[in-house]
């Protein structure tokens, strides 16, 4: 059918990316296009809602050509500003209907060509924005499963805001106490981490002798003890006192 056929002409278009057969590639999205087209015509003379996820196949076909630049630019650097400045990748999630079923597949070629490029972080940090964004709009809808998948791939991508997103997670869930757990502990750990640097006078990236990294620590356990202050201030769980205490910390 159409689906396993444009799936199919879009991995082969990855693999023929993935070894620099540019030719190949394009044949390939052309297949694949064609695909989408004949679908297209179809689902347009019934609704909009029936032709967006066609409009969205074509963007990410697009995007698969725009990822040949990537091979030839001089720097890691030069690779992010092409994807986010000339390409716009961000932008045009943001304008897309947020709906998992809607993204997931045009973010599932991103990671593709992400994955192209293992010595670039960037990319690692772009995938793991992406996962969080999937958890962020799936639990927002009601899935849960769903959520708890990406945010435990943001998570072995070492993305520091995983662990927020699981406990907001567990709130909406009405886990609060699992998600007080998790704020606890690691808000404990990064206020240990950040300590031990200073004491060990490890800092000295700004002028109070605090490097970025201490700094971006400190700013990701306020952001948990204030999420902690506030839940608890919502669901009337502690004493006044305690949450200025909280809020003073922060």
């Amino acid at each position: 059918n159409m689906q396993r056929s444009y799936m199919v002409h879009t991995a082969v278009a990855l693999l023929a990316l993935h070894h620099g057969e540019i030719t190949s590639m394009h044949a390939a999205l052309s297949d694949a296009r064609m695909d989408v087209m004949g679908a297209l015509s179809a689902a347009s003379m019934e609704s909009y809602d029936q032709a967006y996820p066609m409009l969205l196949k074509l963007h990410s076909l697009h995007e698969i050509e725009e990822s040949v630049a990537l091979h030839t630019c001089s720097s890691v650097t030069e690779q992010l500003r092409h994807v986010k400045t000339t390409c716009r990748w961000e932008q045009r999630v943001r304008t897309t209907r947020p709906v998992v079923r809607e993204q997931e597949p045009m973010l599932a070629i991103r990671r593709a060509v992400y994955s192209m490029h293992p010595s670039n972080a960037h990319f690692q940090e772009l995938e793991s924005q992406d996962w969080i964004h999937l958890a962020t709009i799936s639990s927002g809808d009601g899935d849960y499963n769903m959520a708890a998948r990406c945010i435990t791939h943001a998570k072995l991508l070492n993305d520091p805001r995983a662990t927020i997103e699981q406990a907001k997670l567990y709130k909406q869930r009405n886990e609060l106490h699992r998600a007080f757990m998790i704020l606890e502990e690691e808000s404990g750990n990064i206020r240990r981490l950040s300590s031990g640097r200073q004491t060990r006078g490890d800092g000295g990236g700004g002028g109070n002798g605090e490097s970025l990294e201490d700094a971006s620590l400190r700013i990701d356990a306020a952001e948990r003890i204030l999420l902690k202050a506030d839940w608890t201030l919502e669901g009337g769980l502690s004493a006044s006192g305690d949450l200025v205490v909280d809020y003073n910390s922060a």
